[in-house]
Parts: structure tokens; sequence; C-alpha cells
């Protein structure tokens, strides 16, 4: 299966949010938008994802400090990129 037709079937609207975006921000934005990550940028660059799992992760290493945490603190950094 080709990128364009997984963007095709899943839709291209991506949901980014900023890398200085609180967890709490990123976790209310995963739970409105029914989706399980989001796409970290900066501009036009792209810096990395945060998903649920990552917030999960970080709940479970940090507890309750987890929700003063930013975006950038938690997210997934090597992640690879491509055009459709």
């Amino acid at each position: 299966m080709s990128i364009q037709a997984i963007l095709y079937s899943k839709g291209s609207n991506v949901v980014s949010i900023a890398p200085g975006a609180s967890i709490r921000e990123a976790a209310e934005t995963l739970r409105d938008k029914n989706i399980a990550a989001l796409v970290v940028t900066s501009g036009d660059a792209v810096l990395g994802l945060i998903s649920e799992r990552d917030i999960v992760h970080a709940l479970a290493r940090q507890g309750e400090r987890t929700c003063g945490l930013t975006v950038v603190e938690v997210m997934a950094r090597d992640i690879v990129t491509i055009t459709p």
C-alpha cells in the first residue's frame, strides 16, 4: 500500500501542536479530536510526535508532575518522515 493510498483512506487532516504546549493541552486535543498522536511542529518544521502512549509512559515515570511538563519534554524525536 502506498502512502498516497493511506492518506486517501484515512484523510489528509493532520493535527499539530507546538513544542511549548502543556501535556494537559496535548491530552485534551487528543481526546477532543479522537486521535492517538499529534505532530509537534515549529513553523513548517516537524520536530517530533507526541502520542497517548508517550503521555502514559511519562505518567508512569513522573506521576502527577507530568501535567506540568511541556510537549517537547515528552515527545518522540527520532521520527521518519516521507512525502506522498
